[in-house]
C-alpha cells in the first residue's frame, strides 16, 4: 500500500514539473525572499506578506523528495526541502507556524502529460519537397525530350547491382523492381516514382545512418557516435522540428549519451572529450529549459541582464539549478553542482555568468524566430532554402552555447575575494577538434548527401543526368 502511495505521489508531482521554469519561479519566488548577506542565502523576507502556497507548490518542485499525502492535500518538508542547496533555504520556517500544505487541487493544475511545442514542425521537411518538387516539374518537362524507357531501365539495372542505391532510395527502388518489365510506359508511372523519391529524400539522413551503421563504414568508435547523432540531428531539422525538441534529443536520447559506449573508446583524451560534450549538452539543456516556456518563448535579454543584477534573484536562481544539477560531472571530476556551490558566498554577480545567460537567451530567441519564420513559409511560395540554411546555422551557434558554458563558469576554481568572484582560469587541455567537425559536417553534410548521391545514380546508369546544369 505505502509503494502505491508513493507511486501515485511521484506521478502527480513528474505531471507537474512539465511546467517548471527556473527563471519565472525565481522571479516569482524573489516577491517574498531577500538575500541574507550573513547566511549568504535567499531566504523569506519577514517583513513582506507572503503567498505560502504559492511558495510552497514552486518548492514542491523541486524538491519532490521532501513532498508526502496528507489527507486530502499534500505537505513538503521544510527540513528536507533545498537540504544542502547552498543558495535556498526554508529550514528556519520548520518549526514555526509556517504552513507547508499543498491544497491537492493545487496539484493537478499543472498538465498531465509532456506539452508538445506548437508549430509541431514543417509537414515532413518543406526544404524537401520543394526540391523534390522542382525535380519533378523538371522531370515532367523534358520527359518528351531526353528521358525514356532506356534511362529507367539503366538506372533500374544499376540500382540492382549497387546496394548502396537500394539502402539509400528504398522506396525508389522497390518502385522501379515492381514496374519491372513495364517500363517502357514510363509516363504512367512518373507521378508514383516522383513520390517515391520525395518519400528518400525526407528520411536520407536517417537511411545514410542507418546504412553506415550495418556496413560498420566509419571505424574510430568516437566518429561513429558523432555521425549517428549528427545524422538524427540534420533528419529532425529537415523535418521541421522545434529546436528545444532537438536540443532534447541530444540532451537524452543521442548516442552519446550512452556512457556504456564512451568505453569503446580507447584514446582517453577523446573518452573524455565525449563525456564533456554529453555532459555539456545536458547542462545547455537544463539551462535552456530554465529559461524557456512549453511553448518555446524565451526570457527577454534585457529581463535576463536586469535581474542578474538583483542578487537575491541571483541566489534564488542558482538554488533552483542547483536543485536540478544532480549527476552534471565532467571528465575532470569537475561537477555542475559543485562549481556553482563556490559561489555560495559572493555578494556580486559574476560577469561572465551574467553575459553567458543574456547571450544565451538572444541566441535562443534567434534560433525561434527562424523556426517560426520556417513555420510561416513552409506553405507559401516565398520559402526559401535559404531559410532553411540560415536556420539550420542558428541552431549549431545555439548548441555552441555548451562550450562557452563550461569554460567560463565550470571550469574556472572560483574565489570569493570581498563578495566578488573571480574567476581563476584552468589550464586543462580543452579537445576542440570534434565539436567542430559535428558543426560544419552538420552544416553541410545533409545538402551534399541530397544532391551528389541522387546525381551519381545517373552519372553511373550511364546515361546523361536529367539534373538542371
Amino acid at each position: 500500500m505505502k509503494t502505491f502511495i508513493t507511486a501515485t505521489l511521484l506521478l502527480l508531482i513528474s505531471s507537474f514539473l512539465t511546467a517548471q521554469n527556473a527563471w519565472q519561479d525565481a522571479v516569482k519566488l524573489n516577491e517574498y525572499f531577500e538575500f541574507d548577506p550573513v547566511r549568504f542565502r535567499a531566504e523569506i523576507d519577514n517583513s513582506t506578506e507572503v503567498d505560502e502556497e504559492a511558495i510552497m507548490a514552486i518548492a514542491a518542485r523541486y524538491c519532490v523528495d521532501a513532498v508526502s499525502p496528507d489527507g486530502e492535500d499534500f505537505k513538503v518538508n521544510l527540513t528536507k526541502c533545498f537540504e544542502g542547496n547552498p543558495f535556498l533555504s526554508l529550514r528556519q520556517y520548520a518549526q514555526s507556524d509556517f504552513s507547508n500544505r499543498l491544497p491537492r487541487l493545487l496539484k493537478s493544475d499543472g498538465p498531465s502529460t509532456q506539452e508538445s511545442r506548437p508549430g509541431g514542425g514543417l509537414s515532413g521537411g518543406s526544404l524537401i519537397t520543394n526540391l523534390a518538387d522542382g525535380l519533378a516539374i523538371f522531370l515532367v518537362k523534358r520527359t518528351k525530350e531526353e528521358l525514356n524507357a532506356a534511362f529507367f531501365d539503366g538506372l533500374r539495372t544499376a540500382m540492382e547491382k549497387e546496394p548502396t542505391y537500394k539502402a539509400l532510395f528504398p522506396a525508389t527502388y522497390d518502385l522501379l523492381y515492381v514496374i519491372g518489365t513495364e517500363i517502357y510506359n514510363y509516363n504512367a508511372y512518373i507521378e508514383t516514382l516522383r513520390e517515391g523519391f520525395i518519400n528518400d529524400l525526407k528520411v536520407m539522413p536517417l537511411n545514410v545512418r542507418q546504412y553506415s551503421m550495418d556496413n560498420n563504414f566509419i571505424k574510430k568508435p568516437e566518429f561513429r557516435i558523432a555521425l549517428e547523432d549528427l545524422l538524427g540531428t540534420s533528419q529532425m531539422i529537415f523535418d521541421g522540428t522545434a529546436p528545444m525538441d532537438i536540443l532534447d534529443f541530444l540532451a537524452t536520447s543521442a548516442a552519446m549519451q550512452d556512457s556504456l559506449r564512451w568505453a569503446d573508446i580507447p584514446q582517453p583524451k577523446t573518452r573524455q572529450a565525449m563525456q564533456d560534450m554529453a555532459i555539456s549538452l545536458r547542462t545547455l539543456h537544463l539551462l535552456a529549459t530554465s529559461m524557456t516556456t512549453p511553448s518555446g518563448d524565451w526570457v527577454n535579454p534585457d529581463q535576463v541582464s536586469a535581474q542578474m543584477r538583483d542578487i537575491s534573484h541571483v541566489y534564488i536562481y542558482l538554488g533552483l539549478l542547483w536543485q536540478q544539477g544532480n549527476g552534471l560531472r565532467f571528465s575532470n571530476g569537475a561537477d555542475f553542482r559543485g562549481s556553482l556551490g563556490e559561489m555560495a558566498t559572493m555578494t556580486q554577480t559574476p560577469i561572465a555568468l551574467r553575459n553567458y545567460l543574456v547571450s544565451l537567451a538572444q541566441t535562443g530567441k534567434m534560433v525561434e524566430k527562424s523556426f517560426k519564420n520556417l513555420l510561416a513559409k513552409s506553405d507559401t511560395a516565398s520559402f526559401l532554402n535559404d531559410d532553411y540554411l540560415r536556420f539550420a546555422g542558428l541552431v549549431f551557434d545555439f548548441l555552441e552555447q555548451t562550450g562557452s558554458f563550461r569554460h567560463q563558469i565550470i571550469l574556472p576554481d572560483w574565489k570569493i575575494l570581498d563578495g566578488k568572484p573571480v574567476e581563476q582560469p584552468t589550464t586543462e587541455p580543452i579537445v576542440q577538434s570534434m565539436s567542430k567537425w559535428i558543426r560544419w559536417s552538420a552544416r553541410f553534410l545533409p545538402f551534399y548527401t541530397n544532391f551528389l548521391t541522387w546525381n551519381s545514380i545517373y552519372v553511373k546508369s550511364g546515361t546523361r543526368s536529367p539534373w538542371p546544369t
